[in-house]
């Protein structure tokens, strides 16, 4: 609540003018969507912005920015970001770094958290457990991405594949939480905010059991004032502080 109160606060002092209010459009992978829901609230009240969120994978929000789909503001992967960038439909100038999220497993909130510090331990893990949740291949998730290299190279892919069921994006805990799956898998961001789960942290000093954010105005932006100003929102001391309770790594 503290941190809420002060990002409201800070807002407040960053946009004092809210004659100008203006209606924009971002863009965002679920990677990022519990800081967002929380986030976005406070910057409209304090700037008197509206925000029309979309909501998806980085792949599927690419695409449809690709596609001509109009954006204000985009938060997708990096490499999305810069070839936005180089399509010229983002600024360059605006281009920023925002967070990174690491890969876990979410489980029952009352289960005992399992030891898998080493390969030979994951596998018997990964054994034991009746079924797995991940997101859809078909929409680019990186979880599911992640989880399926990660069990060809333990070796167990074929024990795996049957017990495997695909979720929505951002959906994959939520099985967990309601008894339908004893394991989700996806990031640590998209598990933290779902009630009856707990997050375990996997391959937490692998770089690339990470997924990294960035944001960029689009360069067709109707309201690219807004936008600018949601971006430099989100980069406030309190935002950074969501960001951190999310389960992300700001910056």
């Amino acid at each position: 609540m503290r941190a809420s109160v002060t990002a409201a606060t800070v807002a407040l002092l960053l946009f004092p003018n809210a004659a100008k209010a203006a209606d924009m459009k971002l863009i965002s992978s679920v990677g990022v969507r519990p800081v967002i829901e929380e986030l976005v609230p406070q910057f409209e009240r304090a700037s008197g912005h509206k925000v029309e969120i979309m909501f998806g994978t980085a792949v599927q929000m690419k695409a449809k920015a690709d596609a001509g789909e109009p954006f204000d503001l985009a938060i997708l992967n990096p490499p999305q970001i810069d070839d936005l960038i180089k399509q010229g439909k983002a600024e360059a100038a605006t281009r920023a770094d925002i967070a990174r999220s690491g890969m876990g497993f979410a489980i029952s909130q009352n289960a005992t958290k399992p030891d898998i510090a080493t390969d030979e331990k994951l596998k018997a893990y990964l054994r034991s457990v009746k079924t797995i949740a991940t997101g859809n291949p078909a929409a680019g998730g990186f979880g599911s991405v992640f989880f399926d290299r990660l069990v060809e190279r333990l070796g167990i892919a074929g024990e795996t594949r049957p017990k495997t069921r695909h979720e929505a994006p951002g959906d994959f805990a939520k099985p967990v939480a309601a008894g339908q799956a004893d394991l989700g898998v996806g990031l640590i961001s998209e598990i933290v905010s779902i009630k009856g789960v707990q997050s375990v942290a996997l391959m937490p000093d692998d770089p690339a059991s990470f997924v990294r954010f960035a944001a960029a105005v689009g360069s067709g932006a109707r309201q690219a004032e807004a936008a600018r100003a949601l971006l430099k929102f989100l980069a406030t001391p309190a935002a950074v502080e969501v960001f951190k309770a999310k389960g992300l790594t700001p910056g």
